[in-house]
């Protein structure tokens, strides 16, 4: 929309698009320009687009995560998170870095150092910018087939990764599934079947909000029974909202 009418139409990728949520965030640039990152092409091309025009500033077809979803850009624009999945159906993650020349130009990072992947071995859930430097990483409880390699992120925890130097500062066992993350702080608000306040250091929950319903879906494939409604996060205000059947209930935290 622009000025209370529509000025673009944006489509995706027809193949699986009923299965997983829809891939594309939005960021600004140097002198305030628009950028929309999403897939209108090919399931697994990830596209910059200026939003105003259209234009094509950049595309990248990684190995590291075949259909995109669940995009995020850092608060700073310099990286773009990418919750997605591989066929046959397996959930993962991998962050790519974004980087803006002197000319403003934008530029997917392609050097052996990126992308960051976190699908080796167990299931992802959800992934979360904590800040510009680090990362909230869950996993779901199901292994790949063989046990997970020494220093990984284990099934059904919680992990801390720092981007800049490409460790886990911290992981932590989860008693429940993480749904989808929202940091705030010392804790991360987990939004699997109600919102729930998850101590990071601890991976012990200190808060419920029994009485909201946010669905039941486990990383971007398929809805869950029940499926999450509109959901809205603030990370930086700590305040987050959820759509009901007639009413919006809004969080503060």
């Amino acid at each position: 929309m622009k000025n209370g009418s529509v000025h673009r139409e944006l489509n995706r990728s027809f193949y699986c698009a009923e299965a997983y949520d829809y891939p594309i965030t939005m960021g600004t640039y140097v002198a305030g320009q628009a950028v929309v990152i999403h897939c209108p092409n090919k399931f697994n091309l990830l596209e910059i687009e200026d939003a105003e025009t259209g234009s094509v500033l950049d595309t990248l077809e990684s190995k590291n995560m075949e259909f995109h979803s669940r995009l995020n850009l850092s608060a700073d624009g310099r990286w773009l998170a990418d919750a997605g999945w591989f066929w046959h159906p397996w959930c993962g993650a991998a962050v790519f870095e974004i980087t803006q020349a002197d000319d403003g130009a934008l530029r997917f990072t392609k050097n052996p150092a990126f992308p960051m992947a976190f699908s080796a071995q167990n299931e992802i859930d959800s992934v979360a910018f904590m800040g510009n430097s680090h990362l909230a990483v869950s996993s779901v409880s199901d292994y790949f087939g063989e046990e997970p390699e020494s220093g990984n992120l284990l099934p059904k925890q919680l992990g801390i990764w720092s981007l800049t130097e490409r460790i886990w500062e911290s992981k932590v066992d989860l008693a429940e599934a993480s749904g989808m993350l929202m940091p705030w702080k010392e804790w991360v608000v987990s939004f699997y079947d109600h919102p729930k306040l998850i101590e990071l250091a601890t991976g012990r929950v200190v808060q419920r909000w029994d009485k909201i319903c946010s669905g039941k879906q486990l990383g971007p494939i398929e809805l869950g029974d029940p499926p999450p409604p509109p959901i809205a996060t603030d990370p930086i205000g700590g305040r987050f909202a959820v759509g009901g059947s007639k009413t919006v209930t809004l969080v503060s935290l």
